[in-house]
């Protein structure tokens, strides 16, 4: 704890900090300074100021202090909320590992997450599991709980634990290599893995964070955020860094924001949010549910928004284009725009710093050139457009790297993206093997390690542009195909074809490899789907010169996602390969 009295700003800190659970204490000195306020329905339900959140992190420290001992992992299973808040925050402080687990938007899904909830449980050998009365009162009556009956007793619930009264103030001088998080990852290109944050990481990327999104000292930050909470982006991006500037954030759960997106930006306006931000998907999808008359209506006032930061997918400069022209009456200014890149094994930011908040967030360069690995800058209108993903904070270092030879890419090539940064993770828990080919590679005549991305990209003037992933790469006839490009032109096909609902993927036909596309289709007797499947054939050869025959339209919700929502797209060709993906018919105009 800190002797003074006098609150921390974190672009002042120097070395006064340790570990990121002081970040909380420090603020909880003032004793009003508000910190969450949970929203339901448009409006706010409950909050907390700091120095309530700290009380209860060390009501549930003082418990975990009876249950646990130091360094043990703990699962936390709650909604999105202060509940789940408060057990994280009691973690940090009482120096186990936290867990975060994906808790289902609805109990008829719960038999469908137990199963990744008890991998997690098992693979990171919990000691106990964090949750409330409350959650575990709605699954009576709920079937197929039976692979918890045996997990009954390591339940802790937390929301009736007394205040600690006279318990001492907790030594939070954590040191930097204590391991704080076991951040499961998404799993979008393989099994979810424990990827091992410290405190230090944690840290560290919180400056890295502020940096690349600083802020005055003498003004109130206030964050609005959706995302899940145990996933990075809303972990570290929103809740950890809302605690790291001593800001006010209000929380809305995902599903409330995929049913009413509407609600995201009147919560934005009505807060007059600073910072505030989403993936890809979710941009578009508020550009395609909400016609221009509706944004008239709602009287929504985006001005206050300095931060609009994307990341956690690839960024679509269609998107930001739809997004700001629909918005631009309602306040939006294409200067709020903040895309950023990141991944979990790097605790969470790579790159997103912009020394001039004013330079362009696209650039094209030739399309010819991009699907032969090569950069080239293109100014004509028949130029692929890429979003910049901005530049590493100080600290960071990166290179771009051939995935094959494993040695430098020339400047003016495409590459995998390899990070060397102090927010680098230590490793994926109890994977040796995966940790040292992932966290621990060289390059010649570099000091240190590297972290693997698996992404794929390059640098142009200092700036990040991302173009894909290594496995998801598509090779057609020699030509380099990215996804999500053919993703995005699938988009552009109508009203029947929503932002986030499509996949595409390699094939192999008659021996070549080729491209199969999956759309889910809401309502699909509204539409005719034949000629939409000659529509997206079209799309699909004007833009990218490519005849595709396999074009499947499938039932809402049938692409399988990650927890944190990200497709994919490896999933959807075993499914599609092993004849169960569950088609709608006609499925293709060509066969």
């Amino acid at each position: 704890m800190y002797s003074s009295s006098r609150l921390i700003w974190p672009a002042l800190e120097g070395p006064r900090l340790q570990s990121v659970a002081q970040t909380l204490a420090g603020w909880a000195q003032d004793p009003t300074r508000p910190a969450f306020t949970q929203c339901a329905s448009g409006e706010p339900k409950l909050s907390i100021t700091y120095a309530q959140l700290h009380e209860r992190a060390k009501s549930i420290a003082h418990t975990l202090g009876k249950r646990t001992q130091a360094g043990d992992r703990v699962l936390l299973w709650y909604p999105n909320g202060l509940a789940f808040i408060e057990a994280f925050w009691g973690c940090l402080y009482a120096g186990v590992v936290a867990v975060p687990a994906a808790y289902p938007d609805a109990l008829s899904h719960i038999p469908r997450a137990l199963p990744r909830l008890l991998t997690i449980f098992q693979d990171a050998g919990a000691a106990c599991i964090l949750t409330s009365e409350s959650v575990l009162a709605s699954h009576t009556g709920v079937t197929n709980l039976d692979a918890l009956q045996h997990l009954n007793h390591r339940f802790v619930t937390t929301d009736t634990l007394p205040d600690p009264l006279g318990w001492p103030e907790p030594d939070l001088a954590w040191p930097s290599d204590k391991l704080a998080l076991l951040q499961y990852t998404s799993g979008s290109t393989g099994s979810p893995r424990g990827v091992m944050v410290t405190h230090g990481q944690l840290l560290a990327n919180q400056r890295m964070i502020f940096q690349a999104m600083p802020g005055d000292a003498q003004a109130k930050e206030v964050i609005v955020s959706w995302l899940p909470l145990h996933h990075d982006m809303g972990l570290i991006g929103s809740m950890m860094h809302n605690v790291y500037r001593g800001a006010h954030a209000y929380l809305m759960s995902p599903l409330e924001f995929v049913r009413h997106p509407l609600r995201w930006l009147q919560a934005i306006s009505q807060f007059k949010a600073t910072i505030s931000g989403a993936p890809d998907f979710a941009y578009a999808l508020c550009t395609h549910r909400l016609a221009p008359e509706a944004v008239v209506q709602a009287q929504l006032d985006l001005s206050s928004w300095r931060y609009a930061f994307c990341g956690a997918e690839p960024v679509k400069q269609s998107t930001l284009q739809r997004f700001q022209d629909r918005f631009a009456p309602a306040g939006f200014r294409a200067s709020a725009w903040w895309p950023v890149y990141g991944l979990a094994e790097a605790t969470l930011l790579v790159t997103g710093v912009r020394q001039d908040r004013q330079a362009k967030r696209m650039q094209g360069f030739s399309r010819e050139a991009l699907q032969a690995h090569r950069v080239c800058k293109d100014d004509s209108p028949h130029a692929m457009s890429l979003v910049d993903s901005g530049q590493p904070p100080e600290g960071t270092l990166i290179r771009i790297v051939d995935p094959d030879s494993l040695h430098l890419c020339e400047a003016s090539a495409i590459g995998e993206i390899w990070v060397q940064s102090p927010a680098a993770a230590m490793g994926y828990w109890g994977q040796a093997a995966a940790s040292q080919s992932t966290f621990s590679a060289q390059l010649p005549g570099l000091p240190g390690h590297f972290l693997r991305t698996g992404d794929l990209g390059f640098m142009c003037d200092g700036h990040l542009f991302i173009t894909g992933r290594c496995k998801e790469l598509i090779i057609v006839r020699g030509r380099n195909v990215y996804p999500n490009d053919l993703e995005a032109a699938v988009e552009t096909c109508g009203e029947p074809v929503q932002p986030g609902r499509v996949a595409a993927f390699a094939w192999e036909s008659e021996g070549a490899e080729t491209v199969a596309v999956l759309v889910e289709i809401a309502r699909p007797q509204r539409w005719d789907l034949p000629l939409l499947y000659q529509h997206i054939q079209r799309a699909l050869f004007n833009q990218h010169q490519l005849t595709v025959q396999q074009i499947h339209f499938v039932p809402v919700g049938s692409l399988p996602r990650t927890s944190s929502g990200k497709l994919q797209r490896q999933a959807c060709q075993r499914l599609l390969k092993a004849g169960e993906m569950p088609l709608l018919t006609p499925t293709t105009g060509g066969e």
